[in-house]
């Protein structure tokens, strides 16, 4: 019901934004709200992308959260036929400071999806899984 994409440019300059779009599309008739955790929806807070660079995978160097029950402002609702598109720049927590090819591919999943109305706190998560395509993009020297 859910699709996902990753958008790059083909090509970044070192020293520049580094770029990942995201976007969240219901191909469902009815409303869905998908929790945010662990998505790019909520920005780069976690470890859910796996970027590989010229010297290998890159290890997460942003902030990681404990945290308790969601609350209804923790997800977003996506109307019958919506897509939701974010940008983040990958520079801010990942070491983009070669030159050369990466990838980057999304490794989370949903951790709560519901159909209808926003879910009340406390109650049950339904975790989705979620298949979306990598990207490739290659840093060029600045």
């Amino acid at each position: 019901m859910l699709e996902c994409k990753l958008l790059a440019p083909p090509t970044a300059k070192l020293g520049q934004p580094v770029m990942l779009g995201f976007s969240l599309h219901n191909r469902s008739p009815q409303d869905v709200w998908v929790l945010a955790w662990n998505t790019p929806l909520e920005g780069l807070r976690g470890r859910f992308l796996s970027v590989r660079g010229p010297a290998g995978e890159l290890a997460y160097q942003g902030p990681m959260f404990k945290r308790g029950a969601p609350q209804p402002v923790d997800y977003r609702k996506l109307t019958a036929g919506q897509t939701l598109q974010v940008e983040v720049d990958l520079g801010l927590v990942y070491d983009m400071g070669k030159p050369g090819p990466y990838t980057v591919r999304y490794t989370g999943q949903l951790h709560d999806v519901v159909l209808g109305a926003v879910p009340a706190p406390g109650g049950k998560l339904h975790a989705q899984p979620l298949s979306c395509p990598g990207v490739a993009f290659k840093l060029l020297p600045a």
